[in-house]
């Protein structure tokens, strides 16, 4: 059932406006302060995408709710100067376009006679409730061994910093949310169209630092010259690149599909970040799994298992390479992880607690947890640390029902059925990146500050995705009885 375009009422225009002009304003002054602050070559790029940023914002003022919803989300995910809030934290711009998201989406829903809602929510409502709690009691029982003063570096208890850690956990469900009332506001054509196209960009500029400096990775890897850039972005587009070309209907979108498969997967490869691999196997494997069934997963299984019988001695390289490598204090951090979970395994030891904790419980000198081994390096494994098993339980079952209701929606337009393949692929890559990393729920100790661009995308996408099925298997239901009256 489509929703009748309507004039925008008068209220909803001052919206806009003083959107727009709040937003101008804000960007301005960054693009100011960032020129001012900036130097060298870079000054450049900083103004350029500040600038490109404002022109999205002023274009979509003037288009209404779909040209700003889809401005705010491509501007979240270019590389804007950021806020530095908590001492050195560096907030970027998805930290406040989540709200704007969420706040102006739900008011034009109303405003325009529908009802907001969001699907599949309530286990993470109740996971924000247990992390409330969780704080709470991290004031009322705090482990007498570990220090509370900020005398020991990275860790200690602060409010500040719990109340952060608290609305970074709760960042994913607004950001869900506020793409659920997107679901009907925004085309769903527009808005992947836009998100490809920004994420072909953000690949292309990650590509170019490798450019500069070309080379075997494995052999930059041993030389500690590896070139870092943003590989989820890459990793993000070989995932939606694959739902459109195994979805799409026309030859020319299957054609920029692999094109684009092409470019993400060779940045991915130089980057060297296996878990960026796996994440990207796993995402295409549930796309393919959705079009073709297990046959087609075990196909593509096959096909890898083939690929890499053809170059073993590169794989037993890296598999040599990385058994060597710092990659195995994985193993005692997690193991470290455990030990803090078994503090206070219910509830956990509370939001951006688990880096004070680690000071006290890793396994690893303080020296090494104080220069990052603070983290789980498994998002997980942090949730469960910090909100326990009620947390981590919740969590589970949250992303279940997403990926349930996207299962079970057999859409019927091109657009819809790339939607629907991409935000589950999408999710499900960025879980097993941030099983060895993190990213997906971001947390104090994870600097999930800095991943708040790609947990706004994903999860923004993934709430318009999940929306969408949640109307399209309402409508089937209302229609059923008639289509069954009538064929009677």
């Amino acid at each position: 059932m489509s929703v009748a375009r309507v004039a925008p009422a008068p209220a909803l225009w001052r919206i806009r406006i003083l959107a727009g002009a709040a937003l101008t304003a804000s960007l301005v002054v960054v693009v100011g302060v960032a020129t001012v602050a900036a130097a060298g070559p870079s000054v450049w790029f900083v103004a350029g995408v500040c600038a490109f940023a404002l022109a999205l914002l002023v274009l979509a003022a003037l288009r209404g709710f779909e040209g700003f919803g889809i401005a705010l989300v491509v501007a979240s995910m270019l590389p804007l100067p950021t806020v530095t809030l908590l001492g050195t934290a560096q907030f970027p711009f998805a930290s406040f376009a989540v709200v704007a998201l969420l706040v102006s989406a739900w008011w034009v829903a109303r405003v325009r006679g529908l009802t907001p809602s969001a699907p599949c929510v309530m286990p993470y409502l109740v996971l924000i409730g247990v992390a409330a709690v969780s704080l709470a009691a991290s004031w009322l029982f705090w482990d007498a061994r570990v220090p509370t003063g900020a005398e020991r570096g990275y860790g200690h208890r602060s409010i500040v910093y719990q109340l952060t850690g608290l609305y970074l956990l709760a960042f994913p469900l607004v950001a869900f949310a506020a793409g659920a009332f997107s679901s009907r506001l925004i085309r769903v054509d527009r808005l992947l169209a836009w998100v490809c196209v920004a994420l072909t960009g953000l690949t292309v500029y990650a590509l170019s630092g490798w450019i500069q400096h070309p080379g075997n990775p494995i052999d930059l890897f041993n030389t500690g010259d590896r070139v870092k850039f943003d590989y989820q972005w890459a990793a993000f587009l070989a995932v939606a690149s694959s739902a459109l070309l195994l979805n799409a209907r026309s030859r020319r979108l299957r054609i920029i599909a692999v094109a684009l498969l092409a470019l993400a997967a060779f940045t991915v490869s130089v980057e060297y970040v296996l878990s960026a691999w796996l994440g990207v196997a796993i995402g295409i494997a549930f796309v393919v799994w959705l079009r073709f069934g297990w046959r087609g997963v075990v196909l593509m299984a096959a096909a890898i298992t083939a690929a890499a019988l053809v170059v073993e001695p590169t794989v037993s390289a890296i598999v040599s390479q990385r058994a060597s490598s710092t990659d195995v204090d994985r193993l005692k951090i997690w193991q470290s992880a455990l030990i803090v979970w078994s503090k206070s395994p219910l509830i956990g030891v509370g939001p951006a607690n688990l880096a004070s904790y680690m000071e006290t419980y890793s396994l690893f000198p303080l020296g090494l947890v104080l220069q990052g081994y603070q983290q789980a390096h498994n998002i997980f494994l942090e949730i469960l640390a910090e909100e326990g098993v009620a947390g981590i339980a919740l969590l589970v079952a949250f992303v279940w029902l997403i990926l349930r209701s996207l299962v079970r929606w057999h859409p019927e337009s091109t657009p819809d059925a790339v939607a629907r393949a991409g935000a589950g692929g999408v999710l499900i890559t960025a879980a097993v990146i941030a099983s060895l990393g993190g990213g997906f729920i971001p947390t104090i100790a994870s600097a999930g500050y800095n991943a708040l661009p790609y947990v706004l995308v994903y999860w923004f996408v993934g709430g318009f995705a999940a929306a969408r099925a949640a109307h399209a298997v309402a409508r089937q239901r209302v229609f059923a009885p008639a289509r069954v009256a009538v064929s009677g």
